[in-house]
């Protein structure tokens, strides 16, 4: 059953851009959303912060310390449990910390082990029961296997093997020998995914493929107005956001303020509540 929020997305956290340091926290916005959410609509939320578990999952495989500065759904304590007696979560994560342990050349090495897991939480993410979720993992995975077909042709290393997912497009892009990779029916966007491949540096190739994810979300939640999926976006282009404040303040910062203006554009929310502090 769809649910709207008109309290909540009429009230989202105000960001202040600050050029030197950040004003929000993924975190307590997390907490927020899991005192306002549905249940049922908090496991979708869930979904994506689960990225943040992989990062934990792979640091305590490899002993390296559990960060407890991200918004994870799981505890170091629980990650130990399911490390020690795999299947107790029942999920990707559980299927594959046993694959890792029953496989020594996996467990030795690290990117053959973030690249498993990450194709792992797609193959999960993409049977997502909320179709703006589904759709929205589908197309982040193939915008991810494109970018990865074009470096692995830039630099003549075979294609097969790289990509995520047991795809059609797949087998597609990494048998073409065309510019549009021979997906252009199927993805129209190819040549302007292409052209920023070709015609631009690391960092701003970055930008621009986080714009185009953007623009996406806006997209498919034009007529949305106060569903889950509003929620959704908004959480997903914050976690955009926070990744351009760890790298370039710069863009993080015309990233918030392209998120505030988006938000004043749609709607009014109040001035007391802050995303550090709550409602005042």
């Amino acid at each position: 059953m769809s649910r709207n929020y008109y309290c909540l997305i009429a009230g989202l956290p105000e960001i202040q851009p600050d050029q030197t340091k950040k004003v929000f926290s993924l975190s307590e916005f997390k907490s927020e959303l899991e005192e306002q959410l549905h249940a049922e609509d908090f496991e979708l939320v869930k979904q994506l912060f689960h990225i943040y578990d992989n990062e934990n999952l792979l640091n305590m495989i490899q002993k390296r310390a559990f960060n407890e500065e991200t918004p994870a759904n799981l505890s170091q304590q629980e990650l130990e449990e399911e490390i020690r007696e795999p299947g107790m979560l029942k999920n990707y994560m559980s299927d594959f910390i046993t694959e890792v342990q029953a496989d020594d050349n996996l467990a030795a090495d690290a990117v053959k082990m973030e690249n498993a897991l990450t194709n792992a939480y797609y193959s999960d993410a993409v049977k997502c029961k909320n179709p703006f979720l589904s759709q929205w993992f589908e197309f982040d995975l193939t915008l991810r296997n494109i970018i990865t077909t074009l470096n692995c042709k830039k630099h003549d290393i075979p294609v097969e093997g790289q990509l995520m997912g047991n795809y059609e497009i797949n087998h597609t892009m990494a048998k073409s020998s065309s510019k549009d990779l021979g997906i252009s029916v199927e993805v129209p966007e190819i040549e302007r995914i292409v052209q920023i491949f070709e015609n631009s540096g690391l960092m701003q190739r970055e930008r621009s493929y986080d714009l185009f994810r953007w623009e996406w979300l806006d997209l498919h939640t034009t007529f949305s107005y106060f569903s889950i999926e509003v929620v959704l976006s908004y959480v997903i282009k914050l976690m955009i956001v926070d990744r351009w404040m760890k790298l370039d303040q710069q863009t993080g910062t015309e990233m918030f303020e392209r998120l505030l203006n988006d938000i004043e554009t749609s709607y009014q929310f109040p001035k007391e509540f802050n995303i550090n502090e709550g409602k005042r």
